[in-house]
């Protein structure tokens, strides 16, 4: 893999992320753009950003879900927890993973603050994974060669 290749490949993510705008930057530069929209290494970074975009929309949907199979608070709390661990391969394990005790404290034991709480997720990340899927899938379907 060369420096190009690289720049393609990060290329092909960052249209996916912003939708195609920094494309349409680039397109503007002096000499046009200098990456290569049909190689293999951008259409990987855009099915990366795929990746990645539609794991963040599967955690947010999960997360929202957990008060529909879990019947208390407690059980919620300790369910965001393991899904916390999952989706961050373990790589930060005690990454805002709170006690029970913690919890309580905080919230006051109130079980309705808990569970809202537990099923809280960052609406700006929600936003930016769902932009990396439509823009992956809007490159993509040009077949990686677009104007």
């Amino acid at each position: 893999m060369t420096l190009g290749d690289f720049g393609d490949f990060i290329a092909g993510a960052g249209d996916a992320v912003f939708v195609g705008l920094s494309h349409l930057i680039r397109k503007h530069l002096p000499g046009g753009d200098p990456r290569n929209l049909c190689s293999s290494y951008y259409r990987a970074g855009a099915k990366a950003a795929l990746v990645i975009g539609g794991a963040r929309l599967t955690y947010a949907g999960l997360a929202k879900g957990l008060p529909l199979a879990y019947d208390t608070a407690e059980e919620v709390f300790a369910a965001r927890n393991v899904l916390k661990q999952t989706f961050r391969l373990d790589t930060f394990p005690n990454s805002r993973v709170y006690t029970w005790e913690q919890i309580t404290t905080k919230y006051g034991g109130d079980s309705a603050k808990i569970i809202a709480a537990a099923t809280r997720t960052n609406p700006m990340v929600n936003a930016a994974g769902a932009a990396s899927v439509v823009g992956s899938v809007v490159n993509l379907g040009a077949g990686g060669c677009h104007e």
